[in-house]
């Protein structure tokens, strides 16, 4: 008896849609954002912006990154960085904390799917089925906080006080630290000082 083996009926390749850039993942999550104060008018001057103990970025390279950030959103009301080892007229002490939460894997990035076919005689395969090729991706939501008190340098007392929080998806790396600070500094700081006690959301 002779038996003919009948070629698969479809091949096809599944391209998964390509994943996009972290900036671009973080350019379009939302931030959302708060900010307290008393209501007074707060006078433009000079500012030295530094990290608070126990935040989750000691100080170092990405530090200086989120210091920058901040200097450069409060440039746009009007304050101002004193100049090298100069008294300065405000106290910015900054605050971040960063949550990573494992989510699901990805399926993988390219799928071949067979397609089933007959024949009068042999065998062939029944409906399609479908495996993936390549490694899974791994995915996390990365929550990163900012966290900002204002003062004047001669007093202990927070004349300004705000928060912006950005979770975003990620896949593969975690976010580097420039893809999302600037962008919730300069939320952050948007119509500075901000209505008191309301939390937006900054796109």
């Amino acid at each position: 008896m002779k038996f003919t083996y009948p070629a698969l009926a479809t091949l096809s390749l599944v391209l998964a849609p390509i994943v996009a850039p972290s900036a671009a993942l973080a350019a379009r999550a939302p931030i959302k954002v708060t900010r307290f104060h008393l209501g007074q008018p707060i006078a433009a001057g000079t500012i030295t912006v530094e990290i608070a103990p126990g935040s989750a970025v000691v100080p170092g390279p990405e530090a200086q990154i989120y210091i920058d950030a901040v200097a450069n959103a409060m440039g746009s009301a009007g304050f101002t960085r004193a100049a090298n080892a100069a008294p300065s007229d405000y106290r910015v002490i900054l605050t971040i904390s960063r949550d990573v939460t494992p989510l699901p894997r990805a399926p993988s990035p390219l799928q071949i799917g067979l397609g089933g076919g007959g024949g009068d005689r042999g065998f062939g395969v029944g409906g399609g089925v479908s495996f993936g090729v390549g490694k899974r991706q791994e995915r996390a939501l990365v929550t990163t906080q900012l966290s900002v008190r204002l003062m004047r340098a001669a007093t202990p007392d927070v004349i300004w006080e705000g928060r912006a929080t950005q979770a975003v998806e990620e896949r593969g790396k975690l976010l580097q630290p420039g893809a999302t600070a600037d962008k919730i500094a300069t939320a952050l700081f948007k119509g500075f000082p901000g209505e008191s006690g309301r939390t937006i959301s900054v796109k």
